[in-house]
């Protein structure tokens, strides 16, 4: 388990003494970055409402994010403006006690730091109170939510303003170090710690009252008033000690026992809600696991060590209910431990553990193959492959792949050491730089040294080549067989290229830990992705330094930035421009020559009320909401989806003219609970729904402003229909094509029997179910676009729509997906193919719920040419579910997989696991005779690898907003 917060402090120091900075504006350059949903590096602070119903987490990521409680929902993302370089990371935050306002900072550059106070309900950034003469260290809210208490590094001290006038109260700069610690009273004592090893106690009109040596060690981290404001409680970053002060005097009342564990430090303290119990956490562990120490009687009883859902630095703490705690650790990672000590909330991370890929970074002789784990060390290992465009397990090492080479040249000290040495001359650092990772050339000629900040290219002489630096610390490097490329494992998550004769980057990669999504992205942004993964990357947008930044998703570019060809080709060119200049020709492309993200943003919207969580009563709601266009493109529409379904808005509403910046659009909520199979029912506990608001320029559609109200109800809704929703299937199959070729023998009964399983829901869950089949020879071009008007134009609001596709599909050379109708002409899918616009248009324009089972990854041996190489349905995937499509998709296969047919089976392995899920065997959750979205995908996943020996992987996509609603019940 690391120590933290000596490497902040090497960090920091580096950054002053680095004299870069951000400049008086920020860049307006878009910066590319990962975005998981979740933090991606540590988090420094966490901060929670007076309520207990919203969480801050403050993060290294440059990011603070607002959760609800308990349910650890994101409800929104901060972003002040940053660089592209290791400036700009948060370090500090608050959240006012009424969560309406979020407080953060860190450092910005040039000696200089702001305090960016946020608006937590619609993420518009309030005021900025900038000057700061060096990185903030702490954050803290009066209790009245009248002032604000900042720490600034070095001897700087603390400032304590009045939030409604900006005024500065307190001021004392007399420290004799960074002051980690700040706590109000509940009559407004202000109480500090510092590393110069004093306790302060101010008053509320800022006199210093006391000012005493902390009683236990030279380094008191944290402090925080007792509840009742009678007691200090006081962690230490250099020892595993807590000291209990006094509040009057600061005099010592008690030290809780802190036997036993590791040699750590319990540096972060906190106190149960009602004061009878104390917390401490830090580098405190036993075998590994890590513990919260929680104490009885306040600190005075016994001693009880709760396990955290975490393997690193416990960081923050912050009171949950009466007796629990909420945590904030390094992984980076959140939770919640309740008064049993039992885990109530974890989020975890998704970022891949880089640490210990010294020889676990294993790669092929042209760099296009990369193994490595994406836990500590070799731990749960996976294989990339670029040429494939595929991400699999990889327990055994294939061949053709080495580690890095370490021999061969007298280097020394390289590992996790201020001092790398090559025969004992000390090799070039920053100042408080370490060396973390090696790799030699295969001829002993040139060497990568991967350390902290930076990495950089060494001859056999130790004369340097080239330095460049890193977005994270260099934990693992290797060196290509064919000396072309170095390939390194970063902090954060990534695996990125870098050309050997300069050091410039080519290549990234970011691999989703726990679902495997993954991203390939170039420099300039041009991407491969698996399904569901290309939003894991995207565009920060500064807006000056006085307003929030602005993200976008990089699916908010899709036809411009999605190109595999480019992606694949980098490795070979190792230069972009030509990759791109390649694959357009290949393709038939106009290359363009013009890379400003900025003029083609899409637009931005925020909703002003009603608030997230806010309780709503009747059937519908009035939404005021903001919208602007960062590209200056007229706005052409605003948009309303409610369960991420377009929202029904009542007749004779005026039209809002979006130009205006401001509107109001009234929604009606549907009269079922989103989770059901869209049967209103009476629930007096009401039912929680997603609305959402985006707008629309020629550019395309923007981010979706998204809010959760809760619907109380005493009954059904006045006027509601109580009468079971309809389901219409479209169901297409096509095994006989006119031409011989395309032949597939289970295609057409795979939609029949697909069709059938759905249609003894008829008056169980649906009052009706009607099937519109098209098998085989029925299945032409012109009858499988009339069928997709006919599923959009039966299916209502409170209806529930399925499009089943079984064939085989296929990609222009621009890479369009086109679904092969019986009557296609392969060599030309354009003339008589369904594309997936007509695709995408149905299932958008749905009224009511809307599902997608895509099984057309048929082996490709007859297609044109194809030489056997399946179509990729992620980029379809990923259009259908987003969130202005809105549609739930089951896809047969994961990337270039084969969706496979087996006469043992008697039908493709996909529709057999379908089709047996939805007879009852996928409840496999709530056990009540219903099937629900997660459980079928679920199901299907694990029953189809069973069938096929783990040759086809079944995925399930749907956006965050679309609820997990029934689709079918058992007799």
């Amino acid at each position: 388990m690391p120590a933290l917060l000596p490497r902040l402090l090497a960090l920091l120091a580096a950054l002053l003494l680095s004299g870069q900075a951000m400049a008086a504006d920020p860049p307006s350059d878009p910066i590319l970055r990962v975005e998981t949903g979740e933090h991606t590096a540590i988090i420094w602070r966490i901060g929670v409402d007076a309520a207990a119903t919203r969480l801050l987490t403050v993060s290294e990521d440059k990011t603070a994010r607002l959760w609800s409680l308990p349910e650890g929902r994101l409800i929104r993302i901060f972003r002040p403006p940053i660089t592209s370089d290791a400036e700009n990371n948060l370090y500090s935050g608050a959240l006012s006690p009424d969560g309406r306002t979020v407080a953060v900072g860190g450092y910005d550059g040039n000696n200089e730091s702001s305090v960016y106070l946020f608006n937590a309900n619609n993420g518009t950034l309030i005021r900025r109170l900038g000057g700061l003469s060096n990185v903030i260290k702490h954050i803290t809210f009066s209790l009245d939510g009248r002032r604000l208490a900042v720490s600034i590094g070095g001897s700087n001290g603390i400032l304590v303003w009045d939030i409604a006038s900006g005024r500065e109260v307190i001021i004392d700069r007399d420290y004799g170090g960074d002051a980690y610690g700040l706590t109000f009273a509940t009559d407004g004592r202000l109480a500090t710690t510092s590393l110069d090893g004093y306790v302060r106690l101010y008053s509320q009109d800022g006199r210093l009252l006391r000012k005493v040596r902390a009683p236990a060690a030279e380094q008191p981290f944290s402090i925080v008033f007792s509840p009742d404001s009678g007691r200090l409680a006081v962690g230490y970053n250099d020892l595993k000690r807590v000291s209990v002060l006094s509040a009057i005097d600061l005099s010592l009342l008690y030290s809780p026992d802190t036997t036993g564990g590791s040699d750590g430090n319990l540096s972060s303290v906190q106190w149960s809600a009602d004061g009878r119990f104390l917390f401490a956490g830090g580098m405190w562990d036993k075998n590994g696991k890590v513990f919260i120490r929680r104490w009885s009687d306040g600190g005075r009883g016994a001693a009880t060590d709760l396990a955290a859902p975490t393997d690193s630095t416990i960081m923050d703490l912050q009171p949950w209910g009466l007796d629990g705690v909420l945590f904030g650790a390094g992984d980076p990672a959140f939770g919640a431990l309740d008064a049993r000590g039992r885990t109530v909330l974890s989020r975890l991370s998704a970022v891949a553990n880089m640490r210990d890929k010294l020889s676990s970074l294993l790669v092929s002789r042209d760099g296009r193959r990369v193994r490595f784990g994406l836990r500590y060390g070799d731990g749960d290992p996976v294989l990339f492959d670029l040429a494939a465009r595929t991400l699999e397990p990889s327990i055994a090492v294939p061949s053709g792949l080495v580690p890095p080479r370490v021999t061969g040249l007298p280097v020394t000290d390289w590992k996790d050491d201020a001092a790398p040495k090559l025969g004992g001359t000390v090799l070039p650092l920053k100042q408080y730089e370490w060396s973390r990772s090696l790799a030699i050339s295969s001829a002993a000629d040139r060497f990568l040294l991967g350390a902290e900040w930076s990495l950089r290219l060494f001859d056999r002489t130790g004369a340097q080549l080239w330095g460049r630096p890193s977005p994270g610390s260099a934990l693992g490097v290797n060196i290509s067989g064919d000396g072309r490329m170095g390939v390194v494992a970063y902090g954060g998550g990534t695996i990125r290229w870098h050309r050997m004769t300069d050091g410039k980057e080519l290549l990234a990669l970011f691999v989703h830990a726990s679902d495997r999504r993954w991203v390939a992205w170039t420099p300039s942004g041009y991407y491969m992705a698996s399904a569901g993964g290309e939003d894991l990357i995207g565009w920060h947008v500064n807006n000056g330094k006085d307003a929030a930044a602005d993200f976008f998703g990089a699916g908010r570019f899709r036809d411009r930035f999605n190109r595999p060809d480019v992606v694949q080709r980098i490795l070979t060119t190792l230069d972009e421009a030509a990759a791109l200049r390649e694959a357009d020709a290949e393709a038939g492309r106009r290359t363009r020559t013009e890379s400003d993200v900025r003029r083609a943003l899409p637009p931005v919207t925020a909703i002003l009320s009603p608030a997230d969580g806010a309780e709503v009563t009747g059937a519908t709601v009035t939404v005021r909401y903001t919208v602007r266009s960062p590209s200056g493109a007229p706005i052409t529409a605003v948009r309303a989806r409610v369960d991420n379904r377009p929202a029904e808005v009542p007749r004779g509403q005026a039209r809002i003219d979006p130009a205006a910046g401001e509107g109001t659009l009234e929604v009606v909520l549907p009269a079922a609970c989103p989770d059901s199979g869209g049967t209103p029912r009476a629930d007096r506990a009401g039912c929680t729904h997603a609305i959402s608001v985006s707008a629309e320029t020629r550019d395309g559609v923007g981010e979706a402003a998204t809010v959760l109200v809760r619907r109380r109800n005493a009954g059904p809704l006045a006027g509601a229909d109580l009468l079971k929703p309809k389901l219409y299937v479209l169901a297409v199959g096509v095994g006989q094509y006119a031409d011989p070729a395309l032949k597939l023998e289970f295609a057409g009964k795979d939609a029949r029997d697909f069709a059938a399983a759905l249609k003894t829901q008829s008056g169980r869950l649906y009052g009706e179910v009607i099937v519109k089949p098209l098998i085989d020879r029925d299945a032409t071009r012109d009858a499988v676009i009339d069928g997709l008007d006919w599923l959009q134009r039966q299916t209502t609001a409170r209806d529930m729509a399925v499009l089943f596709l079984s064939g085989h599909g296929m990609d222009d050379n621009n890479g369009d997906y086109y679904f092969l109708p019986s009557d296609a002409d392969a060599a030309n899918p354009r003339r008589r193919g369904v594309p997936n616009s007509e695709i995408q248009k149905t299932l958008r324009d749905i009224g009511g719920k809307a599902l997608a089972f895509l099984d057309t990854c048929h082996s490709g041996n007859a297609l044109g040419g194809r030489k056997g190489a399946p179509v990729d349905v992620d980029r379809l995937a990923n259009e259908l579910a987003s969130h202005e499509n809105g549609s739930v998709v089951f896809m047969s296969s994961l990337g270039r997989q084969y969706s496979l047919e087996d006469p043992r089976w008697n039908n493709g392995a996909f529709t057999k696991a379908l089709v047996e899920g939805l007879s009852g065997k996928a409840s496999l959750v709530r056990r009540d005779g219903t099937v629900s979205v997660d459980e079928l995908s679920a199901y299907v996943a694990d029953r189809v690898k069973e069938l096929t020996g783990g040759r086809q992987t079944p995925n399930t996509l749907k956006s965050p907003n679309t609820p997990n609603y029934t689709i079918a019940v058992t007799p």
